[in-house]
């Protein structure tokens, strides 16, 4: 069936931003519906062709997406590294199939079911394509670490998707019961969500993605602080704890992660001893005395709209109290109106005053340095140089989660930190085998050996220029897939072919000159191509046909890149 007219334009809209081809609208609303229902559980712009499996061996599903700490994970080597760090692990599985069907089915809700129950088993029993077999084996290694679940056992998202509308049909809404009750026996998740959504809702969803979510409530003991630079307007005062709850719920009844990416500090659990004495006030006949004994909440948003003591906010961001909003949530059920919690609202577009509310109100406690990278003037100098390339070459540094999440920009133009910081490891340190394994190891060489303040600026934009035209060429088909493993290998090989030596210093005019050099053949798209293509198949040739992480990303493999283009330079 074809897509509704509204559907059809907000699909087509996405595909372009995306820089992706059609490829037939059954496909690509299931691109679409992928992008719309992960963004929200995720804090940076990723590639979504790793989680597309909708192909023979998909289990019956189009999507499968883990969401690790915020961050979309299809390698197990970045697991490994968040479990060796001792990391608390907080874990989201995310299963979508999608269909332009336009009514739903009841034999298809048992389907996904199967589906998403046979994925966990330990020998599944249907058939699985490349991309489910690697989403099993992260699942595998995240499982493994259960140890590191301190805030509770992983959640589980399950979207049916169709392109017509959602009645809560009698039948069709006993069976979706039934299947949330099918995968709850498996016994991994903490909660699981079976959600139906329509046309329209999907349009609802990705209207919110593109202006920011917005949320209505009333504010009414509160008083307005006097006109501050940089603030368009700020209010103190305090809220029924039910009210704060609604403002933070998402349409699938569960607490918006996402708005606690500016939050510093993860929630660290209930057994925390301050979020156990939390708990246990709320608990007690002594939960009146919430307000005195809590140092709230502080919100920040891109837009507040106020009527009386209503008030819209969009776009915002809990900036500090992400225990007390969790421990809230977790203990919903005993809350009662004499819950108040403090609330500071401000009301701001101003980076430099966020990033300073963020620092001064995440002070309280000991925050490792490497969480404010975002607040160093060289970062902000290598945003305002990426802002200034010409319009066809520009990329968009994303110095802070989500920065650029509303802003009319290609999404596959934007460089997360952590990109940028693991492709100019690869492509100007030759080191591409700690991009993945070893990337807190690449975080201790700040500010020394990356990001160090006496670096040009145009070395980064090569680096990201490189990590943007591989990424290009992988999501359009030009290379094979099988090189992704090797990614980081291939950005390093690419710059071997084309500027074999790099400057002994890269703050003076011969690193702008060099990095003019290197930018100027990644924008070319074609002679890009031929580079990365020799690339490949060096790679492939040097590795003797096995890509497997164990293979690649190992520093005698480096070294073996390294030998083998030394030799043959000319």
């Amino acid at each position: 069936m074809a897509l509704d007219q509204i559907t059809k334009a907000l699909v087509d809209e996405y595909l372009n931003e995306a820089n992706m081809p059609s490829q037939g609208e059954p496909t690509d609303y299931e691109r679409f519906a992928a992008f719309v229902l992960l963004s929200p559980h995720i804090d940076a712009a990723v590639d979504y062709t790793n989680v597309m499996c909708g192909s023979g061996g998909d289990t019956g599903l189009d999507a499968v997406g883990i969401v690790v700490n915020g961050e979309l994970v299809s390698d197990i080597d970045d697991v490994e590294a968040l479990s060796a760090s001792g990391s608390t692990l907080d874990v989201t599985y995310i299963f979508i199939q999608t269909e332009t069907a336009t009514s739903f089915s009841t034999a298809k809700i048992g389907q996904i079911a199967f589906g998403v129950k046979d994925f966990f088993a330990e020998v599944p029993s249907l058939a699985q394509n490349d991309i489910v077999k690697n989403a099993s084996e992260v699942s595998r290694q995240i499982l493994s670490n259960a140890r590191l679940f301190r805030n509770g056992n992983p959640t589980c998202s399950v979207y049916y998707v169709t392109s017509g509308r959602w009645t809560d049909d009698n039948d069709l809404s006993v069976r979706v019961a039934a299947a949330r009750s099918d995968i709850d026996e498996l016994n991994l998740f903490s909660a699981v969500q079976f959600t139906p959504l329509g046309a329209r809702e999907m349009q609802r969803r990705y209207q919110s993605l593109r202006t920011g979510v917005e949320k209505e409530f009333t504010f009414q003991n509160r008083i307005a602080l006097p006109d501050i630079q940089g603030v368009a307007e700020a209010h103190l005062g305090y809220i029924p704890a039910a009210d704060l709850l609604t403002v933070l719920g998402d349409e699938d009844g569960n607490l918006m992660s996402t708005a606690f990416y500016e939050n510093v500090r993860d929630f660290q659990g209930e057994s925390n001893a301050v979020n156990a004495e939390i708990a246990k006030t709320l608990g007690s006949d002594s939960r009146g005395q919430f307000p005195l004994l809590n140092n709230g909440v502080t919100i920040i948003a891109k837009s507040v709209r106020q009527v009386g003591t209503r008030f819209v906010i969009q776009d915002f961001q809990v900036v500090n109290g992400c225990q007390t909003c969790n421990v809230l949530w977790t203990n919903r059920d005993a809350l009662d109106p004499t819950v108040l919690v403090p609330l500071r609202l401000i009301s701001t577009d101003d980076e430099d005053v966020i990033v300073a509310i963020i620092r001064a109100t995440n002070r309280q406690t000991e925050v490792k340095e490497e969480q404010f990278f975002a607040t160093s003037d060289y970062l902000k100098q290598l945003e305002l140089f990426f802002d200034s390339t010409p319009t066809d070459r520009r990329l968009f540094l994303e110095r802070r989660s989500k920065q650029h999440a509303n802003a009319p920009v290609e999404r596959t133009r934007v460089v997360p930190f952590n990109n940028l910081v693991r492709a100019f490891a690869s492509v100007i340190l030759d080191d591409p085998h700690r991009a993945t394994r070893n990337y807190r190891q690449l975080l201790e060489r700040i500010p020394q050996d990356i990001l160090n303040p006496n670096h040009r600026p145009a070395v980064y934009m090569a680096a990201a220029s490189a990590l943007y035209r591989l990424e290009f060429l992988f999501r359009n088909g030009a290379l094979d897939r099988r090189f992704t493993p090797a990614k980081y290998h291939l950005l390093l090989a690419s710059r071997l072919i084309a500027e074999p030596k790099v400057p002994k210093m890269l703050n003076g005019s011969e690193a702008d000159r060099w990095a003019s050099r290197l930018i100027d053949l990644y924008w070319n798209a074609p002679k890009a191509e031929g580079v990365f293509r020799a690339a490949a198949q060096t790679i492939d040739v040097l590795a003797q046909g096995d890509l497997s992480r164990d293979r690649i990303r190992t520093l005698p493999f480096t070294e073996q890149v390294l030998r083998h283009y030394a030799t043959t330079s000319p």
